[in-house]
């Protein structure tokens, strides 16, 4: 029993050290604007956060990492660049299930996902 038990855990930590990405199933998405949602709409997507390669997928669009991840759970924020150069924040609140990435110039995309998965 030790030793499955070991194994078991042993897996487990290679799964977390091997995880090249992570994916978020999105319902819906807000739009906000001067800190108000303005209007939201279903939406059935799935951003990917690539570690190993330093990207996220959004909907069509691709975003360079530029920073370290930082903030306590159940936050995480990291920057990000896109092709017109722009920094952006993302936040990964874990709580309410949101990903958010702000433009930093008083716009903002709120996306609302129902489940989370680590594909190594």
């Amino acid at each position: 029993m030790r030793k499955l038990t070991l194994l078991f855990f042993m897996t487990l930590l290679s799964i977390v050290v091997h995880a090249e990405k992570f994916s978020y199933h999105i319902k819906s998405v807000t739009i906000v604007q001067n800190g108000r949602d303005v209007k939201t709409q279903p939406k059935n997507i799935v951003i990917v956060v690539d570690t190993d390669y330093s990207t996220v997928s959004i909907d069509g669009k691709s975003y360079k990492i530029v920073s370290s991840a930082w903030g306590n759970y159940p936050e995480s924020y990291f920057y990000v660049k896109g092709k017109d150069n722009h920094k952006h924040k993302i936040l990964i609140d874990y709580q309410y299930n949101y990903f958010i990435i702000d433009s930093q110039k008083n716009y903002a995309e709120k996306y609302q996902f129902y489940k989370s998965s680590i594909n190594p």
